[in-house]
């Protein structure tokens, strides 16, 4: 006989079915040179090739090899996954911290830094030309209509500043957050990572705050316990040419 058969059908349940299927694969008559596979000569311990492996049960269950996993069904989610871990709020940091992020932030501050000037220049102005005036003499009224307006043009300043910091800042984070996910794809695809959850150590400290903020940060904690090798934070900054620290 020069293969295994194609399907082993057995009564077995949990770990009896791994000893059982060795010490039948141990006893049968055929060489490591006839169990050839399209990797090459496996070990003489090793077990196949085979197309599908049947578990009885109710239903039975049919394993086979589909697109380089294990799969157990024709449904997306009946199959082995491999899985990894990406700790985004240090990369999402890391790249909010890259000099093409910082200048956009500057070139902000230096505008809103040079439109207060002017207000101030024009404050000064004002504070000059009306310095001394008595609330009973006729500049009076200019004076408190010239401050009103003033005052109110300044209120929308900050208003208008508040929004425009809020927009780059929420322009940043998508633009930074696709970033990242660009770079997990590449990460995907060459080591062939079929999921990948975000993430915060299990062991970081949670800061002090309010009862609301406490409970946000323990959910945020998508893993109690990380296996080692799953986590691929460092790639991904150093996918980015971006520093780990």
């Amino acid at each position: 006989m020069n293969r295994l058969t194609s399907s082993i059908v057995a009564g077995l349940a949990g770990g009896a079915i791994a000893t059982a299927l060795v010490s039948v694969f141990a006893s049968a008559p055929w060489t490591s040179a006839s169990i050839a596979n399209a990797t090459g000569s496996p070990a003489a311990e090793d077990l196949g090739p085979a197309t599908t492996l049947v578990l009885a049960g109710e239903p039975e269950v049919r394993v086979s090899a589909k697109d380089g996993r294990m799969s157990w069904g024709t449904e997306a989610g009946a199959r082995g996954l491999t899985i990894a871990a990406v700790n985004t709020g240090k990369v999402l940091g890391a790249i909010l911290q890259s000099e093409r992020f910082e200048e956009r932030r500057a070139q902000f501050k230096e505008e809103v830094e040079k439109a207060g000037r002017e207000l101030e220049a024009r404050f000064a102005e004002l504070q000059n030309k009306y310095q001394g005036t008595k609330p009973d003499s006729p500049e009076a009224g200019e004076a408190r209509a010239a401050m009103q307006a003033f005052q109110q043009e300044y209120q929308e300043f900050m208003a208008r500043t508040q929004q425009a910091e809020g927009t780059l800042a929420a322009e940043q984070y998508t633009e930074a957050y696709g970033d990242m996910r660009t770079a997990v794809e590449v990460i995907c695809d060459r080591r062939k990572i079929d999921l990948v959850y975000r993430f915060i150590p299990p062991d970081e400290k949670i800061a002090p705050s309010d009862m609301d903020t406490l409970t946000l940060q323990i959910q945020a904690r998508t893993f109690i316990k990380l296996p080692e090798g799953l986590d691929i934070t460092v790639d991904v900054l150093k996918e980015m040419n971006l520093s780990a620290e």
